[in-house]
């Protein structure tokens, strides 16, 4: 399941309990997608400070989750366990 946020408004929405229902994957996409806002997206810095404390949330969600490798770390893990199987298998 995709989350797509294209406002601040939207995301402002979300709470703790929320990011703690959504997977992880879902969480760097909705992270990804806030980063991508800059100050003329946010307008006013009332906005810009809810939404900054509305992503440290997010972040504190997170930081209670496993480690998602990156596409590189992934490639490493493959390969070694591909390795491993063809040892096994002589």
């Amino acid at each position: 399941m995709q989350v797509t946020i294209d406002k601040p408004q939207d995301f402002l929405q979300y709470n703790k309990d929320d990011f703690e229902k959504l997977h992880t994957k879902q969480l760097l996409g909705i992270l990804n997608q806030t980063r991508r806002w800059n100050i003329t997206t946010l307008g006013s810095s009332d906005l810009l400070k809810k939404v900054v404390s509305h992503r440290d949330v997010l972040k504190s969600v997170l930081e209670t989750r496993p480690h998602v490798p990156n596409k590189q770390e992934a490639r490493a893990i493959r390969q070694k366990s591909a390795k491993a199987r063809v040892r096994s298998l002589t």
